[in-house]
């Protein structure tokens, strides 16, 4: 038995026993071997790529073609197959140094237990058997745990050998090398012979370096496969936020076509209530201003004339009211205006003689929107003059529209006598207008602000979001 040193194992740098790396677009440096994806071992003739890290022998080299070499999984796009990256290995060793036993052991950086990966030359019932050494247990767990490599020329004797290795393996001569990672010792290389075998200071020195090879391999390919694995998990993820927005965009369309169904539904209502004030109040009232206008003053008597006088006057302003509330409750058709004309026609029907300047103000194309959108925000408009006409007294009134890519923007202002915003929405009695009009906005997804302090005038503003660009009217 011959221990070797961990300096003597690292030792692999001897002069020019290595082509170095070709030029791009050139032959290798100093004419060395042709196989430019290969690091050649000139002493030995064992060739390792350089992608995987997995040898091939000179003398029995393993074709590297397209779809046969080491790195054939990892050109394909799917995962690393570590174990054919060990077998592979495990079959250039074993051919290169005439040994019949081979194995490769990866150490967990936590536990530190050594896990079989990859054997050759072992029935899988043995290999079963040897499938795992806690530290320090055996040959293999000593490696492991001291990073020293041990080679024994004959190991039937040994007592560090806690199972029955040369029984069931009927292995003489035994060597296990450790490969070296970032975090200590990331595995271990064992070879192993059924009669007696010398191992010399180049077998060495290859196993050595087919242990570090391998170890680079190991550690690039469970990067590579951590990577993978990170991106299908971010492809995954990315692809259940797709399936969430789409089921969001899809309950949003939803949400807005029963928005529009219930706008809509209102002004059929409003629609039905014109034509019944219209119809039947307005028509009464009508025939009734005309009977009394038929009654002679000459055939009552002075008190009758009087209350003759009183009706006739009452009748005509309820007939002036009945109008005014077909205009209040007059339908509007959100499908064939534009937001602009509507807007236009509302302020005329709420200052139909004057009383007060107003002013509306907007660009000369705005987007166009849905339907049950544009009814809500000349409703709110509406509802604004409305109250600057009843309740301000204002002589000047200023709607002001605006609109990007993706919010419109609209504004009513007046210089009326003014009140105190949270107080009105607080007490809510006498205002249900300020709530309609903020229920409103929250329908569309708007939100609406109501500046005001008394003697100041009011205003009101709400921003919309514009979810779908139609173009512009």
């Amino acid at each position: 038995m011959r221990a070797v040193t961990p300096n003597e194992t690292r030792d692999r740098q001897p002069p020019r026993r290595f082509a170095p790396p070709p030029r791009r677009g050139g032959p290798p440096h100093g004419g060395g071997a042709r196989d430019s994806g290969r690091g050649v071992c000139r002493s030995y003739g064992a060739a390792f790529h350089p992608s995987c890290g997995a040898p091939s022998s000179g003398r029995e080299r393993i074709r590297n073609d397209r779809g046969k070499g080491p790195c054939r999984a990892g050109t394909s796009g799917g995962p690393v197959d570590l174990h054919a990256i060990l077998s592979r290995a495990l079959e250039t060793v074993l051919a290169v140094t005439g040994l019949e036993l081979g194995s490769v052991y990866l150490v967990d950086p936590a536990s530190r237990v050594a896990t079989l990966a990859a054997w050759r030359g072992l029935p899988r019932e043995i290999a079963a058997r040897f499938r795992q050494f806690q530290p320090g247990e055996s040959l293999v767990g000593r490696v492991a745990q001291s990073g020293t490599p041990i080679i024994e020329t004959d190991i039937t004797g040994d007592r560090r050998v806690t199972s029955p290795i040369a029984s069931d393996m009927g292995a003489v001569s035994f060597a296990a090398i450790p490969m070296h990672g970032p975090d200590g010792v990331g595995g271990v290389l064992a070879v192993a012979s059924r009669r007696p075998h010398d191992f010399d200071r180049g077998q060495v020195r290859l196993l050595g370096l087919v242990a570090d090879q391998v170890g680079i391999a190991l550690r690039h390919g469970r990067v590579f496969n951590e990577c993978r694995e990170e991106l299908r998990r971010r492809a995954a993820t990315e692809k259940s936020l797709k399936r969430a927005m789409k089921a969001l965009d899809a309950e949003r369309r939803r949400s807005e076509a029963t928005t529009e169904k219930v706008v809509l539904s209102h002004e059929n209502e409003r629609r039905h209530l014109m034509a019944m004030i219209h119809d039947e109040l307005l028509q009464s009232l009508v025939a009734n201003f005309y009977f009394l206008k038929m009654l002679s003053p000459a055939a009552l008597d002075r008190r009758l004339r009087g209350r003759r006088d009183e009706l006739i006057a009452f009748t005509k302003a309820s007939i002036e009211r009945g109008r005014r509330m077909m205009h209040e409750v007059e339908p509007i058709d959100g499908r064939s205006a534009g937001l602009a004309r509507m807007v236009r026609r509302r302020i005329d029907l709420v200052f139909p003689e004057g009383g007060a300047r107003v002013e509306l103000r907007h660009p000369p194309r705005l987007p166009r929107i849905g339907a049950a959108t544009k009814i809500n925000i000349v409703r709110i408009v509406q509802e604004a003059l409305a109250n600057a006409r009843r309740h301000a007294r204002a002589t000047k009134v200023t709607v002001d529209i605006q609109a990007t890519d993706d919010r419109l923007d609209f504004e009513v202002r007046d210089d009326g006598v003014g009140f105190v915003p949270a107080r009105a929405l607080r007490t809510a009695a006498g205002h249900y207008g300020l709530l309609i009009m903020r229920d409103r906005a929250r329908m569309i997804g708007g939100e609406l602000t109501i500046a005001s302090r008394p003697g100041r005038g009011t205003m009101i503003r709400c921003s919309v979001p514009l979810r779908l660009r139609e173009g512009k009217r």
